[in-house]
């Protein structure tokens, strides 16, 4: 699900996954990937197009890094060749 609500933010607990991430279709629009260790939130936050600063959940919490790396493998394998947020996050989560 999408929305516009701010976040708290933790300092040094937040771990960045990338910049480069897209929308599958819309390769301007342009996301980081974060995990958030307190809460095991995985989220993406839009550094451009229409509606800046909009961000994702995924629905699942990941306790681990291990987790998050699992989930990460096939991008951490081949980075920059499938960067589009679909390919870790539900589609359930765009609409």
């Amino acid at each position: 699900m999408e929305t516009t609500d701010s976040r708290p933010i933790y300092p040094g607990q937040e771990y960045d996954l990338g910049m480069n991430w897209t929308r599958r279709g819309d390769r301007y629009s342009e996301w980081r990937v974060t995990w958030v260790k307190p809460t095991g939130e995985l989220i993406a936050v839009e550094l451009s197009g229409e509606r800046p600063q909009r961000f994702i959940r995924h629905p699942r919490l990941f306790a681990t890094r291990e987790e998050v790396d699992e989930l990460l493998k096939d991008y951490r394998e081949a980075p920059f060749v499938n960067c589009e947020l679909e390919s870790i996050f539900p589609l359930s989560c765009f609409s």
